[in-house]
């Protein structure tokens, strides 16, 4: 057993180096070129699009290291993680007035955060109903701050602008996984 785990440890290994090395290749963009960049893709410009992903593959295997567990391969990680650096360059805009990076950086760690959550809960949820979850739960915190006690699920469901019944099923998610 312990060869198979030191085998699929050096196999891992030598995929990610491979990874590293062949990312290498794309060159950091400048300032400037970001912007030009982003103009073209405001414009419908999918190779602006596939350049602006490919120059920042660096950014996301350098946060992928942040994660890096043993319960998570980090080719994983990173694979999660270039999804979300799509999702970004495809959102990017040169109105932003910030590095592309700047802006990328969240959408990544979305998407990694997202992964390691699912790929580490006992019972998993589909992702909306997840981050509605997350939403009642900071909710419940910030009107238990401000009242003094509990929220009721109308008083959430007010705050929220959610209809109650909804309300009542998402309370009762959070307390089926908890």
């Amino acid at each position: 057993m312990k060869t198979a785990v030191r085998k699929r440890y050096f196999m891992e290994k030598e995929m990610f180096e491979s990874y590293v090395s062949q990312i290498q290749k794309y060159p950091l963009l400048t300032a400037d070129e970001e912007q030009e960049l982003a103009k073209k893709i405001e414009a419908g410009d999918k190779a602006a699009c596939t350049r602006l992903v490919n120059c920042n593959l660096r950014l996301v295997v350098s946060i992928a290291h942040r994660f890096n567990t043993t319960k998570v391969c980090v080719m994983d990680l990173v694979q999660e993680g270039n999804i979300g650096l799509m999702t970004a360059a495809a959102k990017f805009q040169s109105s932003f007035k910030t590095r592309f990076s700047t802006y990328a950086y969240s959408w990544i760690m979305q998407y990694m955060l997202r992964y390691i959550n699912n790929r580490c809960a006992m019972i998993t949820l589909p992702h909306r109903k997840d981050e509605m979850i997350r939403r009642v739960e900071a909710a419940q915190a910030y009107l238990f701050q401000q009242t003094g006690h509990e929220a009721t699920s109308a008083e959430l469901a007010l705050y929220l602008g959610v209809p109650e019944e909804q309300m009542r099923r998402v309370m009762v998610y959070s307390y089926s996984i908890s």
